[in-house]
């Protein structure tokens, strides 16, 4: 009961601190293609950490600027011929509420993206209040219980499958 209203906290303060009004118009016309710099914030899961690899990999391969926010343990599983810039974050980064602490926030607010991606499935707090508090044009994400507010565009999580869904994710990056 007591991580119940824990989370529903950490969503009043995602929503009133990190989301802005959205009243502009925006055209994603072209919007991969001509995006250079991407936030890629991976998932803390192992199994999907794994399988999402594949979208930082494929971004690399197609010459864009990428940059990736890591659990600090998951840092090391990196293909060590990809060199990142990363920002990593322990136990210690994480609030009470599971929100990011000052200090990450502080560090990921100096720089802008085009893109800021949020590779884990099931939608939390942590990432979604990073998405929002960094500086970027669009923020891609998979659609959660409470996630319409966090990205501009969302990617449907089909039949809980990682793998699908990080392959679903890729094609849509492709047809941009």
């Amino acid at each position: 009961m007591f991580d119940v209203l824990k989370q529903k906290i950490a969503r009043f303060i995602v929503q009133r601190k990190f989301l802005k009004e959205k009243n502009i118009s925006t055209s994603f016309n072209g919007f991969f293609k001509n995006a250079g710099n991407f936030l890629i914030i991976l998932p803390e899961k192992e199994d999907d950490f794994n399988l999402s690899l594949i979208i930082p990999e494929y971004l690399r391969s197609v010459q864009k600027n990428v940059e990736l926010v890591v659990f600090e343990p998951q840092l090391s599983l990196i293909h060590e011929n990809y060199k990142y810039r990363s920002f990593t974050y322990g136990i210690n980064e994480k609030t009470k509420l599971n929100l990011p602490a000052q200090k990450l926030l502080t560090e990921l607010r100096t720089r802008f993206y085009d893109i800021v991606i949020d590779l884990n499935l099931i939608g939390d707090e942590f990432s979604g209040a990073i998405t929002n508090a960094v500086k970027a044009n669009y923020r891609i994400g998979f659609e959660s219980e409470k996630s319409d507010g966090l990205y501009n565009i969302q990617i449907k999580n089909i039949n809980k499958d990682p793998k699908t869904s990080y392959n679903n994710l890729l094609e849509a990056l492709k047809m941009f």
